[in-house]
């Protein structure tokens, strides 16, 4: 029960740094910005070793959930100037 409730305190800090790092880095891919999201969130110093695999599955709910609402605006890639 311990670490469900760690999870769940963990999820509006969660959303507020996926949200400031689709600001930050609108033009990276998912990848990269999950990595910045979990390289944050482990940067704090918080003991979430053990809980990475379910907050990286949450931060991918999370930003599916963000995109279907259309919070995240996302524009094609601007073509190379020849």
């Amino acid at each position: 029960m311990a670490t469900v409730l760690l999870i769940l305190s963990l999820i509006p800090g969660i959303i507020e740094a996926v949200k400031a790092v689709e600001t930050m880095l609108p033009g990276a891919t998912g990848s990269v910005k999950l990595n910045m999201v979990l390289g944050l969130i482990q940067d704090t110093g918080a003991d979430v070793a053990k809980v990475l695999p379910q907050i990286t599955t949450i931060i991918s709910r999370i930003v599916a959930g963000l995109n279907a609402l259309g919070i995240f605006k996302h524009t094609p890639p601007a073509a190379p100037v020849a």
